[in-house]
């Protein structure tokens, strides 16, 4: 079962920044109250 330890392991570490990843660009969204995303 160790083999599935570390896959679980894997896909815990991808969720993990995938989450990451939301959180900061919705951070990104809230600096932008207009929607724009392009930098002027």
């Amino acid at each position: 079962m160790q083999h599935c330890q570390i896959a679980a392991d894997k896909f815990n570490q991808l969720v993990s920044s995938f989450i990451a990843d939301l959180s900061s660009l919705f951070r990104c969204l809230a600096l932008y109250p207009g929607g724009e995303l392009v930098g002027k």
